[in-house]
């Protein structure tokens, strides 16, 4: 049985393809991951202190339906860093809604833009199976040299304030 997500009203996007369509590959980078809280699964980033998410984009990979979710802050938004997954905040606008549920046997990839610093988009790619597995107060993210790895919450924030 899928793992199901709540899924809220609002959220707005980033589409990664937009910046593969321009030959341009987002940085790999500490600035995002995911938590996991009393069932529900977030979306962590730390962008640069000057700098604020612009955008979320998740999208299945190598899937017949190529369905995703995005969301982006409406103008005038207060900045966050932490977005539950299909449930962003009130004042952030969705522009895709097509996937509400990760599947056990799907790849997933989870991109961030924000600004300030140099990176301007981390990216991730994981299965549900690695968030599920998540111990309290740890979160997922990239790992040097490709896949994923698991930190807690200070190292996270402090790897991803390292790379502005």
């Amino acid at each position: 049985m899928p793992y199901q997500l709540r899924r809220g009203r609002s959220a707005p996007a980033l589409l990664l393809a937009l910046g593969a369509a321009a030959g341009c590959t987002p940085p790999l980078g500490h600035a995002v991951g995911l938590v996991r809280e009393a069932g529900a699964i977030s979306v962590v980033a730390v962008p640069c202190p000057e700098g604020r998410v612009t955008g979320v984009n998740l999208h299945e990979l190598e899937s017949p339906e190529h369905r995703r979710w995005t969301t982006r802050p409406a103008p005038g938004a207060d900045p966050a860093d932490r977005v539950p997954l299909f449930a962003a905040p009130a004042d952030w606008i969705t522009d895709d809604d097509a996937l509400t549920t990760l599947l056990p046997d799907r790849v997933y990839a989870l991109s961030v833009g924000h600004t300030g610093g140099d990176a301007k988009e981390s990216l991730i790619t994981f299965r549900l199976a690695d968030v599920e597995q998540l111990p309290p107060g740890q979160v997922l993210t990239w790992k040097k040299g490709g896949g994923t790895r698991v930190v807690s919450a200070g190292a996270f924030r402090t790897a991803a304030l390292h790379d502005c």
